[in-house]
């Protein structure tokens, strides 16, 4: 592709990186969108002769990565999958053509939570390893978000109304990217598995704006997927935000979420309702013993 020419190339904008290579710094965020990487991993990957010298493809699908997590999944959550697919065929529940085949699904498309932790508006599924944590405000008491730890990554979740129109997540995207701006912090839109999503570097400590010029920074992912009037936001921070095989598997996870919104009318944007987990064998039996965590 041209991007790997540019290496080659002796009028280069910028001074290449340690011997002589082409570090991730070096590249503008147009040719960091081409090669569909962030500038972290192409340092990770040696730089762009590097990845030129491997013979990488320049625009890996996604999917396949995600497809490929999935399978590591344990064997009773493909095992789930594949029946719960079977049987809406069956039960003949609903399956939007061309829309959450794979998940992340409405709990009118599935059976029921099966082998996934029951949060009440989301069912999560519980994989061996990970660490479940839920995010509590501290005045009202109120589950406000499901964390996820795995594979040294976090994967945050919450479920939110939203209108039959569809739409959110192109407002809520421009207002992240808006926000990341007016921060002085850093915020691409890149196209993933469930279509565009923010690759950003967000502040470890403090708040956005604070004026510390030493202030250390981490990468981050946010995705937002829609459905029948719901809208799911995850976010992706340690080791997947920047390792594709971690992040396909927070993908995979995020595609076998189940999204549960009941009938009572709630403004857009309003947050779905999230409950403790019982203490039922049944709900989401691999999973870990879940951690309360105010916010």
């Amino acid at each position: 592709m041209g991007l790997f020419g540019r290496s080659q190339d002796e009028g280069a904008r910028t001074a290449p990186g340690p011997e002589g290579r082409t570090m991730g710094s070096d590249l503008t965020e147009a040719e960091l969108r081409e090669l569909g990487l962030s500038a972290d991993e192409v340092d990770r990957m040696g730089g762009l002769e590097a990845i030129a010298a491997s013979g990488e493809p320049e625009a890996a699908d996604p999917q396949d990565e995600v497809d490929r997590a999935e399978e590591e999944l344990a064997p009773e959550q493909r095992d789930m999958m594949r029946q719960e697919a079977e049987e809406a065929i069956a039960l003949g529940l609903p399956r939007p053509e061309g829309a959450r085949e794979k998940g992340p699904f409405d709990a009118s498309e599935v059976p029921g939570p099966r082998n996934r932790v029951d949060l009440g508006s989301l069912w999560v599924p519980g994989v061996p390893g990970m660490q479940l944590r839920l995010e509590t405000n501290r005045q009202s008491g109120q589950v406000t978000a499901v964390n996820i730890a795995l594979a040294e990554s976090n994967l945050q979740l919450q479920a939110y109304a939203a209108p039959r129109s569809g739409g959110l997540w192109e407002e809520i995207r421009q207002g992240l990217v808006d926000g990341l701006e007016k921060s002085g912090s850093h915020g691409a839109v890149v196209e993933g598995p469930f279509g565009s999503e923010i690759h950003a570097r967000m502040p470890v400590s403090g708040q956005l704006g604070d004026k510390q010029t030493s202030q250390r920074t981490a990468p981050v992912r946010f995705l937002g997927i829609e459905g029948p009037r719901w809208f799911l936001r995850a976010v992706i921070s340690g080791k997947a935000a920047v390792d594709r095989e971690k992040a396909a598997l927070m993908y995979a996870l995020v595609r076998a979420c189940v999204v549960h919104r009941d009938d009572t009318p709630r403004e857009p944007r309003s947050l779905l309702p999230l409950n403790i987990p019982s203490e039922d064998p049944e709900n989401g039996s691999m999973a870990a013993r879940a951690e309360q965590r105010a916010g």
